[in-house]
């Protein structure tokens, strides 16, 4: 088994991190916010590829979390059988 760690390349361990988990299907990607653990994560759901969308989710995210504008993002995601970059016209 291999692991991966992300490191901060900032050094700056107080910097405040908004992380977005991605469940991505054909129709729909939910979408879950968090800045860390203990905190229960702001769920919303989105058409899929609709990537103005996400980051309008992401900005709100954010002010609603009492980030930054600037605050970095982390995202992971899993897939119900569909390529976050597949589009419409490749089927």
């Amino acid at each position: 088994m291999t692991t991966a760690a992300a490191h901060n390349e900032h050094g700056n361990t107080t910097e405040a991190t908004l992380f977005v988990a991605f469940e991505l299907s054909e129709k729909t990607w939910k979408l879950g916010f968090t800045t860390g653990h203990g905190q229960k994560p702001r769920e919303r759901t989105v058409t899929a590829r609709q990537q103005e969308r996400v980051l309008d989710e992401i900005a709100q995210a954010k002010r609603r979390l009492g980030l930054p504008e600037t605050a970095p993002v982390v995202s992971c995601y899993e897939t119900n059988g569909v390529s976050p970059m597949q589009t419409n016209s490749a089927r």
